[in-house]
């Protein structure tokens, strides 16, 4: 009894607080729903399921779910930037040390006068010349 009456009362305020206009109205209500989800988590989790609530929830939280969206979205290109810096680094690199090794330089010379691991160059020169030999 107590459970379907907490249900219905849950329906009845997304309802309420879907109609809001006033953002100051929309932000109170969606501190008082953050807070009734951490509570009634079971029945958000069921309201969830249904379209008109889950539409409901949407719309009330529009504002947390755009910036989640925003926040992902810039974390995503940082990491894609990151990534893509690390990966041109290792290609100017692995250029640089093949470059040299055709010219004819020992594996320990590049190593020494460019400040590369020589593990890195010898990778390189194994896989210039293993098929060579």
């Amino acid at each position: 009894m107590t459970y379907n009456a907490r249900e219905e009362i849950v329906r009845q305020f997304l309802k309420e607080a879907n109609s809001f206009t006033e953002s100051g109205d929309k932000r109170s209500a969606d501190a008082v729903l953050q807070i009734s989800v951490g509570i009634n988590r079971e029945i958000f989790e069921r309201l969830k399921g249904e379209s008109k609530m889950c539409e409901a929830l949407r719309e009330l939280m529009a504002d947390e779910l755009q910036e989640a969206e925003t926040t992902g979205i810039q974390k995503g290109e940082r990491i894609g930037i990151q990534k893509g810096e690390r990966i041109g680094i290792e290609k100017r690199d692995r250029d640089k040390i093949s470059e040299m090794l055709a010219l004819g330089r020992k594996p320990e010379d590049i190593s020494a006068f460019c400040n590369y691991p020589l593990d890195q160059v010898m990778k390189i020169y194994n896989d210039m010349f293993a098929n060579k030999k």
